[in-house]
């Protein structure tokens, strides 16, 4: 029978947290690199593809995921004047929501639904069940510190 030499086992250091190959050469010095030194209020954050017509359209939400993805998607589907809501990260590691919404077509444009207004619309909405949230929570603590003492 044929026998494979064995290898002399060798004991390796482990492997950098980030090997410098990965890192740019103002991170290997401690700086920042030119895309992390701009100013993170000046990035857009929502950046709108147009659709054939104010009817539909993709939003890319920069730096968010499913949370967000997820409750726009619900709040903007409950509008009776739209068509199709849906969502999409093309990759784990990519922090990009990408929201596709379609209206309903209106021969009378007062019926009409553009699709920035309906974004606009929920993003509202979630505003204001955010602030209820928050005043409810708020509340309650406030009550239960009273009980408490």
């Amino acid at each position: 029978p044929h026998r494979q030499p064995s290898l002399p086992s060798q004991t390796l250091p482990p492997p950098p947290h980030n090997p410098p190959s990965l890192m740019s050469t103002a991170q290997q010095r401690g700086g920042t690199s030119a895309s992390e030194s701009v100013n993170p209020a000046q990035e857009k954050q929502l950046v709108a593809l147009e659709g054939k017509d104010p009817t539909c359209a993709t939003f890319v939400i920069k730096k968010e995921d499913h949370t967000l993805g997820n409750v726009l998607r619900y709040l903007i589907q409950k509008n009776e004047r739209v068509e199709m809501c849906g969502y999409s990260i093309h990759h784990p590691s990519d922090e990009k929501v990408h929201l596709r919404i379609q209206t309903l077509p209106s021969k009378n444009s007062e019926l009409g639904l553009d699709c920035r207004t309906a974004l606009k619309d929920s993003l509202e909405m979630l505003e204001g069940i955010c602030d209820h949230m928050s005043e409810v929570f708020d509340k309650s603590s406030v009550e239960s510190k009273v009980e408490n003492i």
